[in-house]
Formats: C-alpha cells, sequence, structure tokens
C-alpha cells in the first residue's frame, strides 16, 4: 500500500483502527472513534474509509478527496470485478473532514456485519452531496481471502435498522459517540488507535429502542427500505 501511495506523491498517514477486547465488530462505530482521535493529533482535510484487506490495482486511483464523497472500491476481485450494489457507499471511500462530519459520520449502532455502508450511503444522500465514482479501469481492486472474523456475525436486525435511523442520522453519529481511548501505538508504516467500544453500554440502549419499537421483527417505522449490504 505504501509503495502505491508513495507512487502518487501524496501526504499521508495510514491508521489502523482496533476494538479493544472481544466483543462484537462495529465498522461504524470503529470509523467515528478513530476519526475524532486522529483529528485530535493534526488538522487533517480529507478521510479514506478503508477496509484493511483490499488493495487498488491502479495507481490512478489517487488517494485524495475531490468535491463530493467518492466510492473508490467499486470492482473487487473476489466478486468477479462486478458492481451491483448502488445504494452502498463502502470498502474503500473518499470523503473530505467537513463532509465527514455534515453527515455525522456514521451511525454507532450496526453491531455485526451488515449495512453500515448503506446507512452511510443514505446519509451522504440526505445531505444534498453526491457520490462520485470512477470507472472500471480505475476502481478496480484485489481482496486477500480470509475467513468471516467470529467477532463480526451477520446481523439480520441491521436491515430494519437502516430504515429506523433512515432520518435520524443528525441524533446518532459523531455528535452523541460514546467509546473509551485506549491506546495509541506509533509504529514504523502505520499508527495504530485501540478504542474500547462501550458494546455493553451501548448495546443495551440499543436493545430498548429495538423492543419499544419492534423493530427487528419487521415492525417499527419504515421511512425508507432501500438499502442493501
Amino acid at each position: 500500500m505504501h509503495e502505491i501511495l508513495q507512487r502518487q506523491y501524496i501526504n499521508y498517514i495510514i491508521f489502523v483502527l482496533e476494538s479493544f477486547g472481544n466483543g462484537t465488530f462495529n465498522k461504524g462505530k470503529l470509523f467515528n472513534a478513530g476519526f475524532v482521535e486522529a483529528m485530535k493529533l493534526y488538522k487533517f482535510d480529507c478521510v479514506i474509509l478503508h477496509d484493511v484487506d483490499l488493495i487498488p490495482e491502479n495507481d490512478k486511483n489517487i488517494y485524495e478527496c475531490s468535491k463530493q464523497p467518492r466510492h473508490m472500491a467499486l470492482y473487487i476481485n473476489i466478486y468477479n470485478y462486478t458492481f451491483g450494489e448502488p445504494l452502498h457507499l463502502g470498502g474503500a471511500t473518499a470523503i473530505t473532514v467537513e463532509q465527514f462530519k455534515k453527515i455525522n459520520g456514521f451511525n454507532n449502532n450496526f453491531w455485526g456485519h451488515g449495512y453500515e455502508d448503506n446507512d452511510l450511503y443514505s446519509r451522504v444522500y440526505l445531505n444534498n452531496l453526491n457520490v462520485v465514482r470512477y470507472p472500471f479501469e480505475i476502481s478496480r481492486y484485489y481482496s486477500f481471502e480470509h475467513e468471516r472474523d467470529k467477532l463480526n456475525p451477520i446481523n439480520k436486525c441491521n436491515l430494519y435498522l437502516t430504515a429506523y435511523y433512515h432520518y435520524k442520522s443528525k441524533h446518532d453519529g459523531i455528535n452523541n459517540l460514546k467509546y473509551k481511548f485506549i491506546t495509541l501505538e506509533y509504529h514504523k508504516l502505520f499508527t495504530k488507535i485501540v478504542i474500547d467500544l462501550l458494546e455493553n453500554f451501548s448495546r443495551r440502549k440499543l436493545n430498548e429502542t429495538i423492543k419499544r419499537y419492534n423493530i427487528c421483527d419487521g415492525g417499527g417505522k419504515k421511512e425508507l427500505l432501500l438499502l442493501s449490504p
């Protein structure tokens, strides 16, 4: 990854974000916490939200931000280089600091695998931003094969949460983020930030909401059901 970025002649720092303990994975909340902690270290203007198992195949896929959020990883080898999910924003996404603040980051309530990238897309859309996507020859990525983490199971309830939270992005995200900073580790090739996502506290409140509105049984308010993993 460093070789590619250095050939692009850009200034950058790679942050590796790690959840503390053996709790359930929550990519959105981890990105939010990592963003807050990274901004304490330096006045960044561009953020690349990046899955750790992806490598770009074309140096013309420049790691920089533009006037609109850019979905960078569109065509991936493990999906036979096909792109079939236009209503999601995952894998690798370039977004300015101001844009990320405007959409209030990710939703903090998507525990396990699924739909946090769809919720991110809806946040961009609802804040009158447009997703930019480059052509096939630029947007190809290679993904290293790996087994799904046991701490990152598919959570079918997240589908219903996308509907429940669709018009509530201003009330859940960076502005109500609760976490505990554990440590900052400087390595030669990257900086690691370890975060306690306070799963027990967060999921207790989430479960109260799910139960109150019967969300995961398909009940509750379905303002919009357009999102997919």
